[in-house]
């Protein structure tokens, strides 16, 4: 894996530009207000940097999903939650495993989203223990309740360790939503076809790649 996300505080944001450049890391392109300079308010993410040897990326955010989206995410409530752990020696923050599972959703495509996607959202789910109540709280509170349901479906199809009751307590009242439109259609291929893949596109991907 080459491609790192990092979350910092907001305030940090020119600090860690600093840290890059101290690096010889390289930005990848020269930004608007907030992904460049001090961080703005209406965007989470700044201007990833690569290595000069172009193999490792890293993206540096301070927020688990734009400001401009529907969803919402108390993250002074993520950093009360976050762990320690070790990583080669260096002491550094986790998610929660409630809050990596948040995370893992709110950013999950709704086109690009195969079974290399789903991977990371099953694994953490059989890898810990989560209270189901806590889960829909904190799904009903970033408002993404459909977007949650349509990722932990998707993944039972690819894993089945998603506990039925969990997608009972998910499971919207309508399927009039874009989201909950787009799971119905989904599931209807992959039962018409046998083959999960069938919807997936990536060509942001590939016109990202051609760009850099």
């Amino acid at each position: 894996m080459n491609d790192f996300d990092i979350l910092i505080h907001a305030t940090n944001w020119v600090k860690a530009q600093i840290i890059y450049e101290e690096l010889n890391y390289i930005p990848l392109g020269f930004g608007w207000a907030g992904e460049k300079q001090k961080p703005a308010n209406f965007n989470h993410v700044g201007t990833p940097f690569i290595s000069s040897d172009f193999s490792c990326i890293v993206g540096t955010q301070w927020g688990i999903k734009s400001p401009t989206a529907r969803y919402r995410v108390a993250i002074d409530e993520v950093w009360k939650h976050v762990s320690d752990f070790d990583f080669h020696g260096i002491t550094v923050k986790k998610l929660s495993p409630e809050f990596n599972l948040v995370h893992l959703v709110l950013h999950m495509g709704l086109y690009k989203c195969g079974i290399r996607d789903l991977m990371d959202v099953y694994n953490l789910y059989i890898s810990h223990s989560f209270n189901e109540d806590t889960l829909v709280k904190l799904f009903e509170e970033a408002n993404a309740t459909d977007k949650a349901y349509f990722t932990l479906k998707l993944s039972n199809i690819c894993s089945d360790v998603i506990d039925t009751s969990l997608l009972e307590k998910l499971k919207p009242k309508s399927n009039k939503s874009f989201v909950s439109k787009r799971l119905v259609s989904r599931v209807a291929m992959i039962e018409k076809t046998k083959d999960f893949h069938r919807s997936y596109n990536d060509y942001f991907q590939d016109i990202e790649k051609l760009v850099i």
